[in-house]
């Protein structure tokens, strides 16, 4: 069977997304630190922190690097999360979208939340969606920290799957 050569051509072409996408798909979720089971009591002089990454399709084939304290805390891919115990505070989670190099530099968002002793603090990492911009596309995908509040972080962490610790990385 002899294909005509723009015929192959389309095909190639019409595949390479599918492609994209799932060469993307091998960023698995992790956590470097501790996991805090959110089913759990949390410890007298400490409180917990949750970062959920939305179920939003754009973006959903790439990671989201989340650090915290000077530290790595773990890598999100879509509807996964992290969950960690800190000194309650003032706290500054630092979330990295690792775009491809075709639509230029990683961006990175920082959110503060206030985490109170014995409490669980709930936050979403969105990312910025092409509607929302004017004619700052450079901004697409910036990931912007949400915070949640507590019915809707546990309501979202019962459907979420929590990302594997991983410290040996």
């Amino acid at each position: 069977m002899n294909i005509p050569r723009q015929a192959t051509r389309s095909i190639v072409l019409s595949l390479l997304p599918c492609a994209a996408f799932l060469a993307g798909c091998g960023s698995p979720s992790y956590q470097r630190v501790p996991f805090a089971a959110v089913d759990q009591p949390i410890p007298a002089g400490r409180g917990r922190v949750v970062v959920l990454r939305s179920d939003q399709l754009a973006g959903s084939s790439r990671p989201i690097y989340v650090r915290s304290g000077g530290r790595e805390i773990g890598r999100l891919a879509s509807n996964d999360y992290l969950s960690w115990l800190v000194a309650p505070g003032k706290k500054v989670i630092d979330v990295v979208f690792d775009r491809p190099l075709i639509d230029g530099a990683d961006l990175e968002g920082i959110g503060a939340v206030e985490v109170e002793e014995g409490g669980t603090t709930y936050v979403e990492v969105v990312l910025q969606d092409a509607p929302e911009l004017s004619a700052e596309k450079s901004r697409v995908g910036l990931p912007i920290v949400v915070p949640l509040s507590d019915s809707e972080g546990a309501r979202r962490v019962a459907a979420a799957q929590a990302a594997p610790v991983d410290t040996d990385r």
